[in-house]
């Protein structure tokens, strides 16, 4: 069996950060449809299109209970691994004008988007829904977003089916391979929230790299230390690198 190396290489790695509480997602390539409760508000109906590579997703409201009055909109986004991609609070307060039943979700970027009268054909003016045009966390492409709907403390509700907000975003960069754990070594370990059960290791242009995953949605920019461990063909520690204390 070959060696990763003569002097074999130990990443260690360690989450500074405590857990918070996820905001819950669906993905639809993980099986979740779009859905109401069956309630007076929201009508059982959603279309998903991309215009200009972007998406856009269209609802409806049933009468006679489209007359302007508000309701929460919310959104969730999930991972490649159908885990909670965003721990932010993101509901919003949202009113479609009054006798209108078909509106939208249309994004303008990837990281803004609308709320859309579709039997007008254009965005709900801000100055009778400030919040009729938002920002979303500027997240890796291959996410996908859910919205919902909430009226009456949940009198009625709907959820939608999970999308990528770009068209062509490129997939993650999941490696299916990897070189086989010297003997005489431990196999890769990860424990707790932050480091997720990934590692895949291989030779580019004759030098080792590593590749690794966090788990969502602790993927948020928090501070981790590393080190580095050497050793030898037996497995046996003889030099390490560390930025302080020990592990």
């Amino acid at each position: 069996m070959r060696f990763y190396s003569k002097l074999l290489i130990f990443l260690a790695l360690f989450a500074l950060s405590f857990a918070v509480a996820p905001s819950f997602a669906r993905a639809d390539h993980c099986g979740a449809p779009f859905q109401t409760n069956g309630g007076y508000f929201f009508d059982e109906f959603e279309s998903v299109e991309y215009i200009n590579g972007l998406l856009a997703v269209h609802f409806k409201l049933k009468t006679p209970y489209n007359d302007g009055r508000a309701w929460y909109s919310d959104m969730a986004f999930s991972s490649d691994e159908c885990g909670n991609g965003s721990t932010q609070y993101l509901r919003k307060q949202v009113a479609i004008p009054a006798g209108v039943r078909y509106f939208s979700f249309r994004f303008t970027s990837p990281t803004h988007f609308e709320i859309w009268d579709d039997e007008a054909g254009a965005p709900i003016p801000l100055a009778a829904c400030i919040d009729c045009a938002q920002d979303v966390p500027a997240l890796p492409g291959y996410y996908e977003i859910s919205f919902y709907g909430l009226i009456d403390g949940g009198a009625s509700t709907f959820s939608s089916s999970a999308n990528r907000i770009s068209q062509n975003a490129p997939d993650p960069p999941v490696r299916d391979n990897t070189l086989p754990a010297p003997p005489n070594c431990q196999p890769f370990q990860a424990t707790g929230f932050f480091f997720d059960s990934y590692e895949r290791a291989e030779y580019v242009n004759g030098l080792l790299n590593y590749h690794f995953r966090l788990q969502t949605p602790y993927n948020d920019g928090r501070a981790w230390i590393s080190a580095l461990r050497l050793h030898d063909e037996n497995c046996l520690e003889i030099w390490r690198i560390t930025p302080g204390g020990d592990f």
